[in-house]
């Protein structure tokens, strides 16, 4: 998952998580690319990131 906000970062683009949560979708979507376990946590990513919006916080 670091290596896709690095990703995002070089690329100049916006590295809220919205945008990680978006392109972790897109990475799912690739038939193929992942091994099953990898693909947990990929779900994982974006279930937490999902959820992190939700939970209240400074700012």
């Amino acid at each position: 998952m670091g290596s896709i906000v690095f990703s995002l970062i070089e690329a100049g683009h916006d590295s809220t998580s919205e945008n990680i949560v978006l392109v972790l979708r897109n990475g799912l979507a690739e038939t193929g690319r992942w091994e099953p376990d990898q693909l947990l946590y990929l779900q994982l990513a974006i279930d937490l990131l999902q959820r992190g919006r939700n939970i209240p916080g400074p700012g």
